[in-house]
């Protein structure tokens, strides 16, 4: 029986079944084959064990690839089967693709439902015309903003590999936010320009 992370079987030594409740025995324009009592219900598809991508298509003892849907790994290995590696690879592309996508779009509801919440506190998106980095969650609203534990102010501080790294200190909340954003604009452009470009436009360079 199919299990955790076990290489498949070659093509045909797993049994083909009458399809069980609720699998799929055919998905862009291919037979799936299927495998009573393996963990996932199709020949030459095995669970990883892994959140994002829990399944994976082997054929020959080594993996073709691995899938956020169980139908999208049982194409794969029929697209092997029926046409060879460079079909399943193909197949395997798209499915890449479509899961940036989702993930893009995730990203993207994520951001709005973000924007939306700090609107909802008062919280500005744009400041002097420089977008500014929110966190709804912090004390502050601003990422990279922290209140100033020895008095009044604010405090902007850059975290970096377990430790807080101190960038300056304002009296005025969007001032800290701004210069947040502004540091981090700057490392952006520094990280893609010839040093003696970077150094002239003086892309905070002393914090790099």
């Amino acid at each position: 029986a199919g299990g955790r992370r076990r290489p498949a079987a070659t093509p045909g030594s797993q049994r083909e079944a009458a399809p069980a409740a609720g699998l799929v025995t055919e998905a862009e324009g291919l037979r799936l084959h299927l495998a009573a009592g393996t963990a996932t219900g199709y020949a030459g598809v095995w669970t990883t064990g892994k959140v994002a991508r829990p399944f994976e298509a082997v054929a020959g003892g080594k993996r073709i690839g691995r899938f956020a849907s169980v139908v999208d790994a049982a194409v794969c290995y029929a697209r092997h089967l029926e046409s060879g590696p460079a079909a399943a690879r193909e197949w395997l592309a798209a499915c890449d693709a479509k899961s940036a996508e989702a993930q893009r779009a995730d990203s993207d509801k994520k951001r709005e439902e973000a924007v939306a919440s700090c609107a909802g506190k008062g919280l500005q998106t744009e400041y002097k015309g420089v977008q500014l980095h929110l966190a709804p969650g912090s004390k502050t609203g601003y990422a990279g903003v922290w209140l100033n534990g020895r008095g009044s102010g604010y405090r902007v501080a850059l975290e970096q590999n377990g430790s807080r790294r101190d960038l300056g200190r304002f009296n005025d909340v969007l001032e800290a936010a701004l210069a947040y954003a502004q540091y981090v604009q700057g490392r952006a452009a520094a990280a893609t320009a010839p040093p003696a470009a970077a150094a002239a436009a003086g892309f905070f360079l002393p914090y790099s």
